[in-house]
């Protein structure tokens, strides 16, 4: 018999942390739920976020000092996230 699945929460590896926050809690209306340590506002490494129901943990693809100028970005792996809503009259 199978386990019951209550949930899914996609991990997704992202370049600039305060960015990505600024986006889907600001933007997306997402509540910022923990994070690891602090090293400045909006700055960690890792976090999960929660919004309705939905979750979603965002993690630095890189640690500071590993990351890759912005010109060898071209070769890193995006990541979509498709949302559900039932009306939205918002630009992006």
């Amino acid at each position: 018999m199978p386990v019951e699945l209550r949930g899914l929460t996609p991990w997704l590896q992202v370049y600039d942390m305060p960015t990505r926050i600024q986006f889907y809690r600001d933007l997306l209306g997402f509540e910022v739920v923990t994070t690891s340590p602090a090293m400045g506002e909006d700055h960690f490494h890792w976090a999960l976020l929660r919004r309705d129901g939905a979750e979603l943990m965002l993690n630095t693809a890189y640690k500071s000092a590993f990351r890759p100028r912005l010109s060898a970005r071209c070769g890193l792996q995006r990541h979509r996230a498709l949302f559900r809503v039932p009306r939205c009259e918002c630009r992006l």
